[in-house]
């Protein structure tokens, strides 16, 4: 079944961010990476039990670096290429996905703990 929008027109006054972003082919996508980070596979980790920033990954992310989330989503994206189909090919990918968006989350608490540092407070 394929549904129609109307085309994007960000200059009109009838245009809204929420209703783009809903609009957009990627939103149930990145909504249901989400819903996997807390009620898939993540619910293992703390899933929406845990604040998702105190689950392992964080602690992991700190310990190793931004590497130890991409190298985990590449991890994913390599058995879902490689192995997986259907609904396991979709968890999989949808697993990257999460951890891309931890690795963003990672990256920019770093870049903000950065920037609060006063130059040479770490010499």
């Amino acid at each position: 079944m394929t549904t129609k929008t109307a085309p994007m027109q960000p200059n009109t006054t009838q245009y809204t961010f929420e209703s783009t972003l809903q609009a957009h082919p990627l939103y149930p996508v990145l909504l249901s990476a989400i819903e996997q980070a807390m009620f898939g596979k993540g619910e293992r980790h703390g899933g929406n039990l845990t604040p998702f920033l105190d689950q392992p990954w964080n602690h992991y992310a700190t310990m190793h670096g931004r590497g130890f989330l991409t190298g985990q989503a590449a991890k994913k994206l390599e058995e879902a290429a490689a192995t997986r189909f259907g609904h396991a090919f979709e968890a999989e990918m949808l697993g990257a996905i999460v951890y891309c968006g931890m690795a963003i989350l990672h990256e920019r608490a770093m870049s903000a703990a950065s920037a609060a540092t006063p130059a040479g407070a770490g010499d």
